[in-house]
């Protein structure tokens, strides 16, 4: 494929061409496509805000900076393409930050010292490391101790399975998983060393590989505080699977529990879909608390990234938004 033929899809609509079933087969792995793209990135962190256009608020420009520079080498330099950043909550600031603020606004709504949090998916371990320490931060910030339980379910193989074998305690690269190696980047090694994350006490941490369309797993689980859903809109693409999910969403929460959902879909772009992505949260009795606008490099092309390192701001439309459900019923 060319240049100007990968021009016309979104990085995210590359990614998905890959999606499948990672298969188990003679105890050796063959993950599919897409996670097996999403096990061998690296851990990014942009600490460069966007800033919202006065006149429109639907709209923001990105300055060229070091942190934003390396973003766009990752994604567009063929040279740095083995090791593209990690997305999920942890890569974009705006993203970061508000999933910090709404944990920690619920530790402080709710005043419990216990909480339990689903983890709705997961593409990677880089993505899971990096969400636990946007977690570990809340539990700094917090006025009292907290302790988390962190559950993570995926139907896909991959992601479970080398999330388990880092657990375990192996740093060796490539990791081994189940006969498939993953080759780690030194800033996963870095973050994981810095922070402790995988060996703070007040983190227990489990991994199930389901279906969370498939309910009959859940009487065993009990109760969360708190679901947390990045994206998955923008990989399955199909409403009746996000309805699907929302029951079970429904049934894992507790009275006043959250789901924490960040989607591609805008009033601006998706006005039906929108509506209907409302309404299907809605008929679970997940009611819409908040929303915010933010960014997403995934949801851009490569070439409208390149111009970060021409030293020019990178404008877009903040086309990604970023939701808090809460369940009434």
């Amino acid at each position: 494929m060319t240049k100007q033929q990968q021009g016309h899809v979104s990085l995210q609509e590359e990614a998905n061409r890959g999606l499948g079933d990672c298969r188990l087969e003679d105890d050796s792995l063959t993950p599919c496509g897409y996670h097996r793209d999403r096990a061998h990135s690296r851990p990014l962190r942009l600490d460069s805000p966007m800033i919202e256009d006065d006149n429109d608020r639907t709209e923001g420009r990105l300055p060229s900076n070091e942190d934003t520079k390396e973003l766009a080498r990752c994604l567009c330099d063929p040279a740095w393409a083995a090791w593209p950043p990690a997305g999920g909550w942890y890569l974009v600031k705006e993203q970061r930050e508000w999933l910090h603020e709404k944990v920690l606004s619920y530790l402080r709504h709710s005043g419990r010292t216990s909480l339990r949090v689903l983890e709705a998916g997961s593409a990677s371990h880089v993505h899971h490391v990096t969400y636990l320490s946007i977690l570990q931060e809340v539990l700094d910030a917090a006025d009292v101790d907290v302790t988390l339980e962190v559950l993570t379910v995926d139907q896909c193989l991959l992601p479970v399975l080398a999330i388990e074998t880092l657990r375990s305690g192996a740093r060796e690269t490539p990791l081994s998983v189940q006969g498939y190696d993953v080759e780690l980047h030194p800033k996963l090694f870095e973050l994981i060393d810095r922070t402790g994350v995988l060996e703070d006490p007040r983190i227990t941490g489990r991994t199930l590989n389901h279906d969370l369309t498939d309910t009959s797993w859940l009487p065993e689980q009990g109760e969360f505080d708190l679901v947390t859903e990045h994206f998955i809109s923008a990989v399955l693409g199909n409403f009746e699977l996000l309805g699907d999910f929302r029951t079970t969403y429904a049934r894992l929460l507790r009275p006043g529990g959250w789901l924490l959902c960040a989607c591609g879909l805008t009033k601006r772009t998706h006005g039906d879909e929108y509506k209907r992505f409302i309404e299907l949260n809605e008929r679970n009795g997940l009611e819409l608390r908040e929303i915010e606008g933010v960014w997403d490099p995934f949801g851009m092309r490569r070439d409208e990234i390149e111009v970060l390192l021409e030293d020019q701001p990178l404008q877009t439309y903040l086309d990604n938004h970023l939701f808090r459900f809460e369940r009434v019923a």
